[in-house]
């Protein structure tokens, strides 16, 4: 009997995990603007959290902003998320959705903005053309204030794809996080573009 409470406690968590990662409205417009409202949030967050990511933002030929909800129930994680990419010669921007598979053991659930810099023309026009695939697991502390003192970044912190492309992953609370990329796949947002 237990086992079968912690199951369908499970099958709930991943159920509204789901369905926290689309964006907020009932028309293509207002999903839209939800869309672009996360990216400033989470890009003002970021620089707050690490100044100097805003000279890789600034530097680069493009870049995307993400918001995915993760769970880990038992030896199973997954996540889905929704973002928008900025094409910065042009100003262009395209809506795009991810999705997530991983292993491992534990039970959790995390809500993270996902910040990718892309500094070649060729890594950006793969990433809107084709979308990513990204594997394997980067951690990085991200502290704030009296949350942890400072903030500890390398130059090749979360440097993804032969240094192409770089990730950051900041924690919607913004104290703390834990940058893990199992098997994301990126791509184009048929219903937002």
């Amino acid at each position: 009997m237990q086992s079968i409470r912690v199951l369908f406690s499970s099958v709930c968590l991943i159920l509204v995990a789901t369905a926290c990662a689309a964006p907020a409205g009932d028309t293509r417009e207002q999903k839209r603007a939800a869309v672009r409202t996360m990216r400033t949030d989470a890009l003002a967050q970021l620089y707050s959290e690490v100044p100097s990511a805003r000279a890789v933002v600034d530097g680069a030929v493009g870049y995307a902003v993400f918001s995915s909800i993760s769970t880990k129930v038992f030896v199973v994680a997954s996540g889905r998320g929704y973002g928008i990419a900025r094409n910065k010669a042009t100003g262009a921007d395209t809506y795009m959705r991810m999705m997530e598979l991983g292993g491992g053991v534990g039970f959790g659930l995390k809500d993270i903005r996902t910040i990718m810099a892309f500094q070649t023309k060729a890594a950006w026009q793969n990433f809107v053309e084709n979308g990513i695939e990204l594997g394997g697991d980067a951690d990085v502390a991200l502290k704030s204030g009296e949350q942890g003192g400072s903030v500890n970044m390398t130059e090749n912190v979360l440097s993804l794809t032969t240094g192409d492309v770089r990730v950051f992953q900041v924690t919607k609370a913004g104290a703390a996080a834990a940058a893990t990329v199992t098997a994301a796949k990126y791509y184009v947002d048929d219903e937002l573009n």
